[in-house]
C-alpha cells in the first residue's frame, strides 16, 4: 500500500503473551486503508517470530528487527518507514475497540484536526477496568501556545497512544529529545510538537484499552529528584520559543513533582530540594497557582519544615505498608 490513510506504529519488546491481541485488534477494524510497523526492539522472547508471521498474512504489515534501543528510538525508526498521512501509535500491550480507526479518522478529517484523541480503559485485570477521560473532552483547543498550556497544566492527557495525528506533526528532530529518557517520554513527544499543533480535540468516544502491566517500567519505578530535573530542562528546551508565561507553569508542574516525591517511601528527604520549593513558594502568588497542579494533602505543613518532614515520612511509611504491601521499587 503506497499511500495509507493511517500510519500505526507499534513498538515491540518482551510482550509475548500479549502481542497477538494488539495485531488482532488492528485487523479486525473496520477501516481498512491502514498500514502496521511493528518494530521489534531486540525483543530475547518470540515476539519477533510472531512479527514475521503476521506480516506474511497481511501485506500491510511491515516489521522491523533492530538492536535494543528503548521506546523512543523503536518509535523514530516506525515513523521514517511510514508512508500515511496520519499516525497512531499502539502500545503492544495494549489494544483497539472496535471502529477506532473509523471513529479518529473521520473526527480528523472532517474537522482538519493536528491531533484528535478519544477516551480509553484502564485494565488492571479481567474484572477491573475504568474508563479514563481528560479534562478538557469535547472543547477544541485552538493555537499551538494553548495546546502546550493545556498540557503542561494536565488538562490534556500525557499519553501519545489513543489518538490520531497529523504526519506533519513529527519530524526527526522530535525524538531528540527522547534520547535520554525512559519514563514521561509520551509526555515530552506530546510537548515537543506543540509548534505545529493549531487544532486539537478530545472526543468521548472509548477507542483504546490500556493494559496495565505490573511488570512495566511505569509501573515499577519512582522517579528521584534529579530524574524530574532532567524532565524539567527537557521541557524548558522544549519551550525556548514558546510565550514566557510557559516558563511559570513549567516551574509550578516541577514544582508540584518535587512536593509529591517527598511522599514516595523510596526517596529519602532531600534538604536542598526542599530549600528550593520554599524559596519558590514563598513568592507572591505561587503557593495560590501550584494548588491547581497538586493534591492539597500533599501541601500540608509545607511552609514548616520539621512537620512537612514528620507528615511525609508518616505518609510515606504508611503507603509502603498498605499499598505496596511492603514492596520496594526502583529508583529512576
Amino acid at each position: 500500500m503506497e499511500n495509507p490513510a493511517i500510519s500505526i506504529i507499534i513498538p515491540v519488546y518482551k510482550v509475548e503473551a500479549f502481542l497477538q491481541r494488539c495485531i488482532n485488534s488492528v485487523l479486525s477494524q473496520d477501516f481498512k486503508n491502514w498500514e502496521m510497523i511493528l518494530v521489534d526492539d531486540g525483543s530475547p522472547d518470540n515476539c519477533p517470530q510472531i512479527c514475521d508471521r503476521n506480516a506474511k498474512m497481511d501485506y500491510r504489515i511491515k516489521v522491523i528487527h533492530k538492536r535494543n534501543e528503548g521506546l523512543p528510538a523503536a518509535r523514530k525508526s516506525g515513523f521514517m518507514l511510514s508512508k500515511g498521512r496520519y499516525i497512531i501509535h499502539l502500545d503492544s500491550d495494549d489494544y483497539l475497540l472496535p471502529n477506532a480507526l473509523t471513529i479518529l479518522y473521520q473526527k480528523a478529517v472532517k474537522g482538519n484536526y493536528d491531533i484528535v484523541k478519544g477516551c480509553n480503559y484502564r485494565f488492571t485485570n479481567e474484572n477491573s477496568n475504568e474508563i479514563e477521560k481528560p479534562k478538557l473532552c469535547n472543547t477544541e483547543i485552538i493555537s499551538p501556545e494553548n495546546y502546550l498550556k493545556a498540557l503542561i497544566r494536565h488538562e490534556i492527557k500525557p499519553y501519545i497512544w489513543g489518538g490520531i495525528y497529523k504526519r506533519e506533526l513529527f519530524e526527526d528532530c522530535t525524538y531528540c529529545f527522547m534520547s535520554e529518557i525512559s519514563i514521561c517520554e509520551d509526555w515530552i513527544t506530546n510537548q515537543a510538537i506543540w509548534g505545529k499543533v493549531n487544532k486539537y480535540i478530545a472526543i468521548s468516544d472509548v477507542v483504546y484499552v490500556y493494559f496495565i502491566n505490573p511488570k512495566s517500567m511505569m509501573q515499577s519505578t519512582v522517579l528521584s529528584h534529579q530524574y524530574i530535573n532532567k524532565i524539567g530542562f527537557l521541557m524548558k528546551q522544549i519551550a525556548l520559543n514558546a510565550p514566557k508565561d510557559i516558563s511559570k507553569i513549567i516551574e509550578l508542574d516541577r514544582t508540584a513533582s518535587h512536593i509529591r516525591s517527598f511522599f514516595i517511601p523510596e526517596l529519602p528527604w532531600n534538604s536542598d530540594e526542599y530549600k528550593k520549593i520554599r524559596k519558590f513558594i514563598d513568592e507572591t502568588n505561587n503557593l495560590f497557582e501550584i494548588h491547581t497542579y497538586i493534591d492539597e494533602r500533599f501541601l500540608r505543613f509545607i511552609k514548616n519544615k520539621p512537620l512537612f518532614m514528620a507528615y511525609s515520612r508518616i505518609y510515606a511509611h504508611a503507603f509502603k505498608l498498605l499499598k505496596l504491601k511492603g514492596h520496594k521499587r526502583s529508583i529512576l
